[in-house]
């Protein structure tokens, strides 16, 4: 019986223990509204983004001589081939959109990776050369 007890004690314990960062986190997260919608958007984004080949039906610099200048399904004249409708030109936007999508998230990961590593470099520099190099990279006065 005292097995029993001990177990119980110690889920209670652990259920009561302060939550970490991560959960922290998470909870804040799930109760705000706008950072909910704001991530499902992006996620969204990232998902069509990195699957624009699966996901447009078209190629984007196709021209559609027949279907130009086609509204969006949701309009009436639009089609459910070209879901966000064409344009002058005849091409897909939706598909236009995807492939763009793909292009600026890789210039966005790149730009980041470009400023990581000089970044990187210099805290490093600085960390271990607080006396000379600190100062002079953190413009830090005296």
């Amino acid at each position: 019986m005292s097995n029993v007890a001990a177990t119980v004690d110690a889920g209670l314990q652990a259920a009561s223990a302060p939550a970490g960062p991560a959960r922290e986190f998470a909870a804040a997260f799930a109760t705000n509204r706008g950072a909910l919608i704001a991530f499902v958007i992006f996620a969204l984004v990232v998902f069509v983004a990195v699957f624009a080949p699966l996901v447009a039906f078209h190629d984007p610099v196709q021209q559609w001589r027949d279907h130009m200048l086609v509204p969006p399904v949701w309009h009436s004249g639009g089609s459910l081939a070209f879901p966000l409708g064409t344009d002058e030109l005849g091409r897909d936007i939706f598909a236009r959109l995807a492939h763009g999508a793909r292009v600026s998230l890789l210039i966005g990961l790149a730009s980041v990776v470009l400023a990581l590593v000089p970044g990187v470099a210099l805290g490093l520099i600085a960390a271990f050369y607080q006396r000379v190099a600190s100062p002079l990279i953190m413009r830090l006065m005296d």
